[in-house]
């Protein structure tokens, strides 16, 4: 049985072929054209291969490296470069091999004569395809990660936990029961309304950080100390739902003691048009101990930062045997 990558390149030899020999089936006399002048036959073939060339390059490099980029200088510097280059070696190989044409058989024939339309047809074709895999990736990547952002949006052990902490409250009559609950009950909802959206109002997502951090703080001990920041003007901003909650979560699972002292610091700055997220904190668990969960929610993350802000954002991260620090910054637009 062939594989999906054999079958995938075989499909694309079949077609090239059929691309190559296309015009000797359409025109009249095709035997009778070559004998008269196989010298143009010889000088089609070589361009014809320049021109499959030319739309592997524009499909897998160019296109992908500038266009979608936004490069749009460097996608139209790289495209007249190449054709240069290809126009030149077509007549190198003509004036090497003492390529002469008799074009009077095939004077009419428009498969062989148009090189104009064979080029566009090749670079119509390869923006096509460009544009459809990239919109098959994007919608298959924000499908996986809308499912892991489902999953890991509240993690069992962190409801769990808080519900425990609101049940003991409740039992002694505290004050902070009626609160927390509004609390829980705030993240649930933003959860549950926000999740389908592309970008949500900045103050929102604050807000949901707020509660869940007020909601961690509440089953903390005093060996944990935890400070949350947030500096400039956060209105009239929108920035994708829960892109900041695994690293949070991370600094939550890994540095948290009852035994020892410990620190987790989360700050949020906006500051000229760009957000900036710092995270840190003492690692009480060695990089053993670390979940798969974890791992996959941070890198769930990176792939939702690579699609929602390409070139538009710059991640650090720090993991060393004592810290783990996190470094974000996002170009609002």
């Amino acid at each position: 049985m062939l594989s999906n990558k054999k079958i995938h390149i075989l499909i694309q030899v079949i077609i090239w072929i059929i691309y190559l020999f296309l015009p000797f089936f359409v025109i009249d006399q095709p035997i009778e054209i070559i004998k008269s002048d196989d010298a143009y036959v010889v000088s089609y073939v070589i361009s014809s291969c320049f021109s499959i060339l030319f739309f592997y390059y524009n499909y897998l490099y160019a296109i992908p490296r500038f266009a979608f980029q936004k490069k749009i200088g460097m996608y139209l510097l790289s495209i007249f470069l190449f054709t240069l280059l290809v126009i030149i070696a077509v007549k190198t190989v003509n004036t090497v091999f003492s390529i002469q044409f008799n074009t009077k058989p095939i004077i009419n024939s428009f498969f062989f004569v148009n090189y104009h339309f064979r080029f566009v047809l090749i670079f119509g074709v390869s923006f096509g395809l460009s544009f459809y895999k990239r919109h098959v990736t994007m919608e298959t990547n924000r499908v996986l990660a809308e499912l892991q952002l489902l999953k890991a949006q509240i993690d069992p052990h962190f409801l769990f936990n808080t519900l425990n902490v609101i049940y003991a409250q409740a039992l002694m009559k505290s004050n902070e029961t009626a609160d927390n609950v509004a609390k829980i009950a705030g993240i649930m909802r933003y959860v549950i309304t926000d999740v389908g959206e592309d970008k949500v109002p900045l103050v929102n997502e604050l807000n949901y950080l707020k509660n869940y951090l007020d909601l961690q703080e509440a089953r903390l001990t005093t060996k944990t100390n935890l400070i949350f920041e947030v500096i400039g003007e956060t209105t009239d901003k929108k920035i994708e739902p829960f892109l900041f909650i695994s690293f949070i979560e991370n600094a939550f699972k890994y540095g948290v003691s009852t035994e020892l002292e410990t620190t987790i610091w989360i700050k949020i700055e906006i500051r000229n048009g760009q957000l900036i997220l710092t995270t840190k904190n003492d690692k009480i668990k060695s990089p053993n101990n670390i979940s798969e969960s974890t791992n996959t929610g941070i890198k769930t993350t990176k792939k939702r930062l690579e699609l929602s802000y390409p070139n538009a954002h710059q991640l650090e991260i720090v993991d060393s045997l004592s810290h783990f620090e996190v470094h974000l910054n996002i170009i609002l637009s």
